[in-house]
């Protein structure tokens, strides 16, 4: 015989059900926090094992043409750097990716515009759904 076993919460001494979507979302949120954080971690030790900012991309690349490591670092770092700054304002998130999505998709780049539009898509709020005088 097979049983399901739901998750529960006690709030006050009584059993609640925890819905699989929400402890899918709160688990999958912890996931990424973590990896954020770990990210962190690993850049700082990255940056303490080279000294210098500006030696990180050989480090990453010691066997290629320096020349063509800094070239494609000296456009890698603006893109990250802008990518965080999007990042810190989530209330302009969903719409700077939504419009990134429609300038890529009408220059004919359907991969880089579906990412941008999941993006612009994890980041927008969740729908009112009452309309003014509380109609839905």
């Amino acid at each position: 015989m097979t049983t399901t076993h739901t998750p529960t919460a006690t709030a006050g001494g009584t059993a609640a059900a925890v819905a699989p979507a929400a402890a899918d979302q709160a688990l999958a949120e912890k996931c990424t926090s973590h990896a954020a954080y770990l990210a962190g971690l690993i850049a700082a030790g990255m940056l303490e094992a080279h000294a210098r900012p500006d030696q990180l991309p050989t480090a990453l690349f010691p066997d290629a043409d320096p020349d063509l490591v800094r070239a494609v670092w000296d456009i890698a770092l603006p893109v990250g750097y802008h990518a965080g700054l999007t990042a810190a304002q989530p209330r302009w998130t969903a719409d700077t990716l939504t419009r990134a999505h429609d300038q890529l998709a009408r220059a004919g780049y359907a991969a880089m515009a579906h990412l941008a539009a999941r993006s612009a898509n994890t980041h927008r709020p969740a729908a009112d759904t009452h309309r003014a005088g509380g109609h839905p």
